[in-house]
């Protein structure tokens, strides 16, 4: 009735191992009637096989970014262009409210001149920190949230772009204020004992003492 359009099929092998080709023919018409079949085979056992890597491949980014912790990002002229789950958990918010949006939206105030500045001193291909510790905003516009961001530059849809992950360090570095601030308050308690109060170590040397010692 006409050609074919090309069809993926699996063939087989002189020594009976199978094989992806594809196969495009058109009958052949002699005085009016139809005597048989001119066509192409293509062997894309090759081309299989790199598409399966690939596949395999997305999978395993696919798994490695959506379940780690961290909040991954892609930033490209200024603007959101892939985030992870881990990302918009931080901000408590969606991915779909976050993609496409500015990052510097995200980020606080008082810490925006120092973030915009490294960035376009990034992209001049100047040398800038690739970790370090700023403020942002969580979703309500008011919460501040510390991050630490360890940051580079990449290739998205041939494009430069930068990619980034950061990590939210707030309770993590409120417990260290509150550690150190529980230490100086019980350094003055037993600054001001009215005894002798000292520390010695496992050697007998002393390594603290307070004012009536």
């Amino acid at each position: 009735t006409g050609g074919s359009q090309p069809h993926e099929y699996h063939a087989i092998r002189s020594d009976g191992t199978i094989f992806p080709v594809i196969i495009s023919s058109s009958p052949i018409i002699k005085s009016g009637s139809f005597s048989g079949f001119r066509g192409i085979v293509l062997d894309i056992t090759e081309q299989k096989e790199a598409a399966e890597a690939l596949a395999r491949s997305e999978e395993k980014y696919r798994i490695l970014v959506e379940h780690i912790q961290d909040g991954i990002f892609i930033l490209q002229n200024g603007i959101l262009m892939f985030v992870n789950p881990a990302f918009a958990e931080i901000f408590e918010t969606t991915i779909d409210a976050i993609t496409g949006r500015k990052m510097i939206e995200f980020i606080a105030p008082e810490d925006r001149e120092m973030a915009i500045s490294r960035h376009h001193r990034r992209l001049a291909g100047e040398k800038v920190p690739e970790r370090y510790e700023f403020l942002m905003l969580h979703s309500d516009g008011q919460t501040r949230i510390l991050v630490s961001m360890d940051i580079g530059m990449t290739s998205f849809q041939g494009q430069t772009a930068t990619i980034g992950s950061i990590r939210d360090i707030t309770k993590e570095r409120f417990a260290e204020e509150a550690l150190r601030e529980s230490e100086r308050r019980l350094a003055s308690v037993i600054d001001f004992l009215p005894d002798a109060t000292f520390v010695i170590d496992r050697d007998g040397k002393v390594i603290a003492w307070n004012r009536a010692m």
